[in-house]
């Protein structure tokens, strides 16, 4: 009867953690290029399963947490010179001192070194892995990330990707982080200058995930209601032949 117990407490478990990925989202869903995140937990085992479904009602509904394709983000105007979206494959490069993360929030400023930064200070990258410094307010940043300075180039816009066994940690927000080297160069980004990508949370479908979540905790308690009367018929019977 153990077995009951262990049950909910991944039930629950997964639930919670559902949950936080759902508040996770739902809070970034204004955040530019955030990628919503979905929770790939299998709460029970195919023994457990069947367990559950031995007993009466339905009570699997909802419990196993499945992914589906997350629609394409789309893009907002602003009009601003180093606004910039990316359309294709691959993350910005941004570096502080000696940390390097990966991200598609395109929303950049230059600052009075002529260095493009985001709001916590990090500075985008090159091609080469080099900061980016444009000299020129009105510089122009073309499709594959070539940057323009009275019609002459003078550097272009990091776009790096992972390889298939490559993995990015997620830290928060819109930020990755890579262990190892830095990834690879896309060779033929996609940029779109004085826009930024939207965030492709979807609140109707978050709602439906917050209400499977629900659902799923409904069970963990269930579960811990029929195992607290399995042992009131176990104690009783004991006392009984005592």
């Amino acid at each position: 009867m153990s077995g009951f117990v262990e049950i909910a407490q991944a039930v629950f478990s997964a639930s919670q953690q559902r949950l936080e990925t759902i508040s996770q989202n739902v809070n970034h869903m204004t955040s530019p290029g955030y990628q919503a995140k979905v929770s790939f937990q299998n709460v029970i085992t195919r023994q457990s399963l069947s367990l559950l479904q031995a007993q009466e009602g339905n009570w699997t509904d909802g419990l196993m947490s499945t992914s589906i394709p997350m629609s394409p983000s789309g893009f907002t105007e602003t009009g601003l010179p180093f606004d910039l979206a990316l359309s294709g494959p691959g993350y910005f490069a941004v570096r502080q001192d000696d940390l390097t993360l990966y991200t598609r929030a395109g929303q950049f400023v230059r600052n009075e070194d002529g260095y493009l930064t985001d709001s916590n200070g990090f500075v985008l990258q090159d091609a080469s892995g080099s900061d980016l410094i444009v000299r020129s307010s009105s510089a122009e940043i073309l499709l594959d990330g070539v940057v323009l300075e009275d019609d002459l180039p003078i550097g272009r816009v990091g776009v790096f990707a992972p390889d298939s066994d490559q993995t990015l940690s997620y830290i928060n927000g819109t930020r990755y982080w890579h262990a190892e080297d830095r990834l690879n160069e896309v060779e033929m980004p996609v940029l779109r200058q004085g826009m930024l990508e939207s965030s492709n949370v979807e609140l109707g479908y978050e709602m439906v995930q917050m209400t499977a979540a629900l659902r799923q905790a409904e069970v963990g308690s269930r579960l811990l209601q029929s195992y607290d009367g399995l042992m009131g018929q176990v104690i009783s019977t004991f006392s009984q032949k005592g």
